[in-house]
């Protein structure tokens, strides 16, 4: 038994980031627009941002949502998003991310797209 189980985790991947970020934007933006969320992706980058329009309870629901409908998603083609840190619950953090994306939405959570 104790074979078995170092022969399983023997065969894990290691996490390496994902090489075409873009090739994926148009499908995990949709993913998180089924839940009146918005996914900021940057084109250097692996990291996204899922942003709501608004605060507040409901829009914090909302994103948690979006979070789960983007992670299955790109689950389906293979990719792996993981949470690169705990939700943004800091106000001076959103208030440093929001004019990066356009003083309009309001970060949620930050995310890293890869494959795992």
């Amino acid at each position: 038994m104790l074979a078995l189980l170092h022969a399983v985790r023997a065969h894990r991947r290691t996490w390496t980031t994902f090489p075409e970020v873009g090739a994926w934007r148009g499908l995990l933006s949709r993913a998180a627009e089924v839940e009146r969320a918005w996914l900021h992706v940057t084109a250097d980058s692996p990291d996204l941002v899922l942003c709501t329009f608004n605060q507040g309870a409901a829009a914090e629901i909302r994103a948690g949502q979006a979070v789960q409908r983007v992670v299955l998603t790109a689950a389906t083609v293979g990719a792996v998003v993981a949470p690169v840190q705990h939700p943004v619950s800091l106000s001076a953090l959103r208030a440093d991310l929001r004019p990066c994306l356009g003083n309009t939405l309001v970060p949620q959570v930050v995310l890293r797209l890869g494959t795992g």
